[in-house]
C-alpha cells in the first residue's frame, strides 16, 4: 500500500494518527512513518490496512488496483529472494520483518545487478 493511501484511508475515516493507529493495532509513530513513506507496514499491519481499505468507499477507486498490483509485484521479488540461503537464516534466526525485507531488497537488487 502506497503512503498516500495510507493517509487517504485515515482521512476518508475521520481519524487522527493516534486514532487509526489503534484501529489499526500500532502507535501514532508507525502511521506518521508509513504516510511519509519513511517504512513499510509489517504484514500484520498491512493485513488489517487491506481490510480497512476493502471496506472503505475508496476501494471502488482507482487506487486499489495500482496498490494491489504494486503489492503482487513485491511480493513476487521477496519470494525469489526468500529462496536465497541468506534471507532464508535471516527469518530463522528471529530478525525483524522490516529487517528481512531490507535484506530482501538487496538480494533482489544484488540478483538485478545493481549495487
Amino acid at each position: 500500500m502506497k503512503p498516500e493511501d495510507i493517509k487517504r484511508l485515515r482521512f476518508s475515516r475521520g481519524e487522527t494518527q493516534r486514532q487509526f493507529g489503534a484501529v489499526v493495532g500500532v502507535s501514532a509513530a508507525p502511521i506518521c512513518q508509513w504516510e511519509m513513506g519513511i517504512h513499510q507496514p509489517e504484514p500484520k499491519s498491512l493485513i488489517k490496512l487491506q481490510e480497512l481499505w476493502a471496506k472503505s468507499p475508496l476501494s471502488k477507486s482507482e487506487g486499489l488496483t495500482a496498490a494491489a498490483s504494486d503489492m503482487l509485484a513485491v511480493l513476487e521479488e521477496f519470494r525469489a529472494a526468500f529462496e536465497t540461503h541468506e534471507v532464508r537464516a535471516d527469518f530463522a534466526s528471529g530478525m525483524t520483518f522490516g529487517a528481512i525485507i531490507e535484506r530482501a531488497k538487496a538480494a533482489i537488487a544484488k540478483a538485478k545487478g545493481e549495487r
